[in-house]
């Protein structure tokens, strides 16, 4: 993400309304600008975000899985197996993308 190779992320379409830690309110919005922290609670970066749209486990798009930096849509379902094991990735398993532009380092 800090070489802005990596221009989007995936959650369970259900949580992406949630909060996740002190710093975010949850469901970002196109235009918005992001505090990206690390596991420490440093600012590492701030990126814009750029679309959100509603995507099946089984449908991933070309601009998704490159913008994951996976090789294919295949790989990004095997990784996202791995990550996600606590989840039923079936093919009708939806999640919310949000693609990201780097705005700055910090």
């Amino acid at each position: 993400m800090l070489e802005g190779a990596k221009t989007a992320t995936v959650c369970k379409a259900d949580e992406y309304d949630l909060p996740e830690g002190d710093y975010d309110d949850g469901g970002w919005q196109v235009g918005e600008l992001v505090e990206v922290y690390d596991l420490r609670g440093n600012l590492r970066c701030l990126v814009r975000i750029t679309d959100v749209y509603l995507v099946r486990f089984g449908d991933i798009p070309e601009r998704l899985w490159k913008a994951e930096v996976c090789k294919s849509a295949a790989y990004f379902r095997e990784v996202h197996r791995v990550c996600w094991p606590e989840y039923n990735l079936t093919d009708n398993f939806e999640m919310m993308a949000t693609h990201f532009e780097l705005v700055e380092v910090c």
